[in-house]
């Protein structure tokens, strides 16, 4: 959970408080959602008659709590106090910061309706 939200951190621009702001808003609900549903898969295993279901649940339950509290509340805290500054050495492209994810279409495309990755 922890490393979607560092590198959404990483590859948004702005000061701290924008990058922190952009990284929760873009990932923190993925990250939620993701935890809820591993959360959800592993919720039968309470009823298990079985020591090893009932402890096995305890574990996850355990991982996915402290998990989602750091990705969600201390990393962005620890990561805006760490960074506040944006790298010189950030991708740019045209003087703009540049977004890994970030499609446009190019001359080399073949039609139109084509997306091509920049690189």
């Amino acid at each position: 959970y922890s490393m979607h939200i560092a590198h959404a951190f990483w590859v948004a621009a702005g000061d701290a408080q924008q990058r922190t702001v952009s990284a929760l808003e873009s990932r923190g609900p993925a990250v939620a959602n993701g935890g809820a549903s591993t959360g959800l898969s592993q919720l039968l295993l309470i009823f298990g008659r079985s020591l090893v279901f009932t402890t096995f649940f305890k574990v996850m339950a355990g991982m996915l709590i402290v998990g989602l509290f750091h990705a969600l509340m201390v990393l962005p805290v620890c990561l805006s106090l760490a960074f506040p500054v944006v790298d010189n050495n950030t991708p740019t492209r045209d003087g703009k910061p540049w977004k890994f994810d970030q499609l446009e279409t190019t001359s080399e495309c073949a039609s139109p309706e084509t997306r091509c990755a920049s690189v």
